[in-house]
């Protein structure tokens, strides 16, 4: 995963003033078949758990309904804006968070 340099700094600069990161969560809007990308596993308006944003080839890393990280095209998902707070609460309530 490649982060870009003000990502890094602001990690950098959580990690020494005892912050946590946020999480990043997407929003399914999308579950079509493609090619041999299953759906089975997401639940459309359902929020995900972003594992790697820019994995490659138009993918984003989720973890799904299995409770494990997956490939899905990024265009099934949008991103969805919640305080550090809220993030942070969601996480800890998520079964592998």
């Amino acid at each position: 995963m490649r982060l870009n340099p003000q990502t890094l700094q602001a990690i950098g600069q959580d990690a020494c003033e005892g912050k946590s990161m946020a999480i990043e969560f997407v929003v399914c809007l999308c579950k079509d078949t493609a090619s041999d990308i299953s759906g089975d596993d997401l639940q459309l308006g359902r929020l995900y758990e972003v594992v790697e944003k820019e994995a490659g080839h138009g993918m984003i890393r989720i973890i799904d309904e299995s409770g494990e990280d997956y490939l899905y095209p990024q265009n099934w998902f949008d991103t969805v804006v919640l305080s550090v707070a809220a993030s942070e609460q969601l996480a800890k309530a998520l079964p592998h968070g």
